[in-house]
């Protein structure tokens, strides 16, 4: 099978990761469009046009399936994908749905994903049983969409941010999980854990899956990469060669 993950840039390399750890046989492209990212920030057209070239790409290489890895796109333009698009889209946004089963939670995201999921508020309490009301009371939203582009700035020397991480927590209290909006946020994660936080990330999904973990990849012959910016192939594979 072959399987296309999209994202800004490297976010989605921890979707990546656990998908060639947990299903080595499938053949891969990833397609980062460093070139725009951070999406958090940028305008709903331009968002667009990119994903929309993407998308056009991978359905010219015939891919099967396609994860669009990044929350801002999948937030913004799942729906659009999986109605223009022959592919099988699996699509990855804050998990709200195990987040809502605490009494309080906090939402790090970018700016755009805050601002959709806000936006959709009425349309994601009723998916969760839930009044809108309810769901704003329970949800504590914190934007960074700062923190992805410093992120992929640093990578893979991701502990230069941990400063800014501490500034982006501070105030907020230990007794509410906090959802990882953001793929690229995903870096984090045990050393925000390490401060005394529950995480909810996507990167959850393949928990799961433990006793199906395979050996790490001896080479990458079925993964080819694509950017939309200036190419940069060996830190990318470096800094996958660091979260296997």
């Amino acid at each position: 099978m072959k399987i296309g993950i999209f994202d800004s840039g490297i976010g989605g390399l921890n979707i990546l990761a656990n998908m060639l750890v947990y299903y080595p046989n499938n053949s891969y492209i990833y397609y980062a469009d460093n070139l725009n990212m951070p999406y958090g920030n940028k305008t709903y057209c331009l968002l667009k046009g990119a994903i929309t070239t993407a998308m056009d790409y991978f359905k010219l290489n015939g891919v099967d399936v396609v994860i669009i890895a990044c929350n801002t796109a999948s937030t913004l333009f799942g729906e659009y994908v999986k109605n223009n698009y022959p592919f099988r889209v699996y699509l990855v946004t804050p998990n709200i749905s195990k987040a809502i089963t605490y009494d309080k939670f906090v939402l790090l995201a970018t700016d755009n994903t805050t601002k959709q999921i806000q936006k959709n508020i009425e349309q994601i309490a009723m998916e969760n049983n839930i009044s809108s009301k309810q769901l704003n009371s329970k949800m504590q939203i914190v934007p960074s969409s700062l923190l992805a582009y410093l992120t992929e700035y640093n990578a893979p020397n991701f502990y230069i941010n941990y400063r800014y991480i501490r500034d982006i927590l501070k105030g907020l209290k230990k007794d509410y999980p906090i959802i990882l909006g953001c793929t690229h946020y995903t870096y984090y994660k045990m050393y925000i854990a390490s401060l005394g936080y529950e995480l909810i990330t996507e990167t959850d999904y393949f928990e799961r899956f433990n006793g199906l973990k395979m050996p790490k990849p001896n080479s990458f012959d079925n993964l080819s990469f694509v950017f939309t910016g200036k190419q940069n192939t060996q830190r990318y594979l470096k800094i996958i060669n660091q979260i296997l």
